[in-house]
């Protein structure tokens, strides 16, 4: 049988209070993803092997600090839930192609984990068209009390 090594964590980042430490392998891998939008192909340049890296990738995608560092990276890259939140308020308002907005807006909900387990139903009639910054970043903490 043969012995496993340990990894060497010398990567540590802190998300909402929390701190997290990650293996070179595992912090490439989080950066490759985001720029390839792959996890197979990110695990196999982050260097782990082609037969496994399926099966990695998965695995990998369900652990606490991989996710947390996922989700540290959209964060700082800006993609984070108050300005999409702003932009989804936004693009209620538009007709222009709002099917495919609304689909990655949806998509980053999940990613994130915002959406309610259960489906409930809030009527709110809001005027976005006159709003500036403010007014929005008003209306959007007044809907997230609901």
């Amino acid at each position: 049988m043969r012995k496993r090594k340990k990894g060497i964590y010398n990567f540590k980042f802190d998300w909402e209070n929390v701190q997290y430490s990650l293996t070179p392998k595992q912090k490439k891998f989080c950066e490759l993803y985001f720029k390839l939008n792959n996890a197979t192909k990110a695990a196999i340049a982050a260097g782990y092997g082609e037969k496994s890296a399926a099966a990695e990738s998965s695995h990998s995608l369900r652990k606490d600090k991989i996710r947390a560092y996922n989700a540290f990276l959209l964060d700082q890259s800006g993609f984070n839930v108050e300005s999409v939140c702003k932009e989804h308020l936004k693009l209620l308002v538009q007709n222009k192609d709002l099917t495919n907005k609304r689909g990655a807006i949806d998509m980053f909900y999940k990613l994130k984990g915002e959406y309610a387990s259960e489906k409930h139903e809030t009527v709110t009639t809001i005027k976005f068209e006159s709003m500036n910054d403010t007014q929005l970043d008003e209306a959007i903490n007044a809907i997230k009390q609901k």
